[in-house]
């Protein structure tokens, strides 16, 4: 009989969302959702090849973002990527 270890989580969904601006709201989803399509990739280099930015700005925004230039989409906290979607929401079609 193999030996597992389990847990019983709870959660709890906000009442509100943190995100109050609607189109902005949609870029978020579609930015995470891009993100997160490159499994175990970096985050520049998928954001670069699906939105058309040029790596060298998007690197700058990380910059100013406290975001490594070699982060991957799970290293990102919620508030670092409402911070990034409303920098790049130009560029989020």
């Amino acid at each position: 009989m193999p030996k597992v270890d389990s847990a019983i989580i709870r959660l709890t969904p906000h009442r509100e969302s943190r995100i109050i601006n609607y189109e902005l709201r949609e870029k978020v989803f579609k930015l995470i959702k891009t993100a997160f399509a490159g499994k175990r990739k970096q985050l520049a280099g998928n954001l670069t090849k699906k939105f058309g930015i040029m790596k060298e700005e998007l690197l700058e925004v990380f910059n100013k973002l406290d975001i490594k230039p070699d982060a991957r989409a799970e290293n990102l906290s919620l508030n670092q990527w409402l911070k990034l979607a409303e920098y790049l929401k130009r560029s989020i079609n």
